[in-house]
């Protein structure tokens, strides 16, 4: 069974589920079954187990590029070795991801779980800004995801209280071309 999904230029917003993925949930038996996200924003859902989204089993793969995925919670509080904690932001397991010129910031829990994918490796994460946590839940400043380009600063949303779920960038950001880091 195979099945891909695009969702472009989408806000996808106060959902909520009670398993995985309170915004976005991806399965697929299939190895060549993509997904692709790209200019969306998702924000304010809840999920049991992961907030934003899931990217669930059988290889599936995810590819988010140019998204907000801000504000979300995942509910449940994950005992892996001991250390409790919760996935605001991207669950994976057993599935891949590629994320590109993405924020992934101010979710309550952590921005992105691998869970139990064996190569680290299936999660790609370049030019993207990820707010990072230690190992006892608490935002990291001094952490930054693997890969080409990325960075753990607050990306100055312009005031997403006030204009519900506007997450554009303040002009004071300085983070307007993700891929270009080096000119700024």
């Amino acid at each position: 069974m195979q099945s891909e999904a695009r969702i472009d230029n989408c806000t996808i917003t106060y959902n909520e589920c009670y398993a995985n993925g309170g915004g976005i949930f991806t399965c697929g038996e299939d190895s060549n079954a993509v997904s692709v996200i790209t200019n969306c924003v998702i924000a304010n859902n809840i999920g049991n187990y992961s907030g934003a989204m899931s990217s669930f089993d059988y290889n599936s793969f995810v590819k988010i590029e140019n998204c907000t995925i801000t504000n979300n919670e995942g509910a449940c509080r994950y005992v892996n070795e001991g250390a409790e904690y919760q996935i605001g932001g991207l669950e994976c397991w057993d599935g891949r991801a590629s994320i590109t010129n993405s924020i992934i910031w101010g979710n309550i829990g952590v921005s992105i779980d691998t869970g139990d994918i064996n190569d680290v490796n299936d999660v790609v994460v370049t030019y993207s800004d990820i707010q990072m946590f230690d190992s006892n839940g608490f935002s990291d400043p001094c952490a930054i995801w693997d890969g080409e380009g990325n960075i753990n600063e607050d990306p100055l949303f312009a005031d997403p209280d006030i204009w519900v779920s506007d997450y554009h960038l303040k002009s004071s950001s300085g983070r307007w071309d993700p891929e270009d880091l080096d000119n700024q």
